[in-house]
């Protein structure tokens, strides 16, 4: 029996489509717990009642933080839809300065803050972007010539 050209491709092709990755989760269970058992939920009130440790934490004062979050809020808050809960701004800019502040893995994030790795990334960029772009103009004067 000799198979020509297209045959080897059917064939290919239903093998590829019996290897598919079946999903177990929609959203996996641990991630269900963040507002129980996510580090944000966990500390940040009690950080904010010590000034001290917030700083610590966080590498910056409570009054700093307060005022980047309302420089950058309108860019990094969401709108929430009927299946997911947006993240909220406040837990979004700490989470990124807490990657910054230590320098630990997106993966060690993922299981402190019970966010999906994936989304750790977005949040991190997406903070990002609004810090530069929002206070770029703050920060860095105009240059001029003399």
């Amino acid at each position: 029996m000799v198979l020509c050209t297209e045959d080897v491709l059917l064939l290919a092709l239903l093998i590829k489509k019996r290897r598919k990755r079946v999903r177990r989760f929609r959203r996996h269970p641990m991630l269900m717990t963040r507002h129980s058992k996510g580090l944000y939920y966990m500390l940040f009130d009690d950080l904010c009642a010590s000034g001290s440790k917030f700083l610590n934490y966080f590498r910056m004062s409570k009054p700093s933080f307060d005022e980047l979050l309302g420089h950058i809020k309108d860019d990094i808050t969401v709108p929430e839809t009927p299946l997911n809960k947006s993240i909220p701004a406040e837990e979004k800019l700490a989470l990124t300065l807490r990657y910054f502040a230590t320098g630990t893995s997106m993966t060690d994030l993922h299981f402190q803050y019970r966010i999906s790795h994936p989304t750790i990334s977005v949040i991190v960029r997406q903070v990002c972007k609004a810090i530069w772009n929002r206070m770029r103009q703050i920060c860095f004067p105009t240059l001029t010539e003399y």
